[in-house]
């Protein structure tokens, strides 16, 4: 039997650590759109942490990240377009955001065969950027003029080394 105080952490202190300027006047900076695998979740926040920006952005996962949001074919649905739009301008409501950020990843299965197609076995480095680069660019013409976007798609990290983002737009 294990112990359970081993997982038990001082919430308070960690809310505290977590306390920015936005928090109290509840704006965050950005939308942070990622995609939705598990791989990732725990060294983007740490990522995002790094960069000052704890507890300043809104998050929306959608499966390939920028494609998730602009995809026509199945398994997506128009709704995700919708889902994608609605949580941006709710965010822009309610925590006055100044931009959106996206991180693609490479040997995202949203872009295999096993997904939406766009990219079959046999591709190159340069092939995969292309396709993160193209839907990203149609992800940011549905992105309102006055907001800031940035697009990062983040290289095969190995082991637990550091996170490495190569800007796409």
């Amino acid at each position: 039997m294990t112990d359970e105080s081993e997982h038990l952490i001082d919430f308070d202190a960690y809310l505290k650590d977590l306390t920015t300027n936005s928090v109290a006047d509840h704006e965050a900076k950005i939308l942070l759109l990622t995609c939705m695998d598990f791989r990732f979740f725990e060294r983007i926040s740490r990522f995002m942490k790094r960069r000052g920006l704890a507890g300043d952005y809104d998050h929306v996962i959608l499966a390939g990240a920028a494609l998730g949001a602009v995809v026509k074919e199945k398994p997506a649905d128009p709704a995700w377009h919708q889902t994608f739009l609605d949580h941006l301008g709710l965010a822009i409501k309610l925590h006055n955001i100044k931009g959106v950020m996206v991180l693609e990843h490479r040997d995202c299965g949203a872009y295999s065969e096993k997904g939406f197609g766009l990219l079959l076995p046999g591709y190159t480095k340069k092939e995969e950027r292309a396709v993160h680069f193209e839907q990203v660019q149609t992800l940011k013409g549905k992105i309102p003029k006055n907001l800031s976007f940035d697009s990062f798609l983040l290289n095969e990290p190995k082991g637990k080394g550091a996170l490495k983002f190569d800007k796409l737009l």
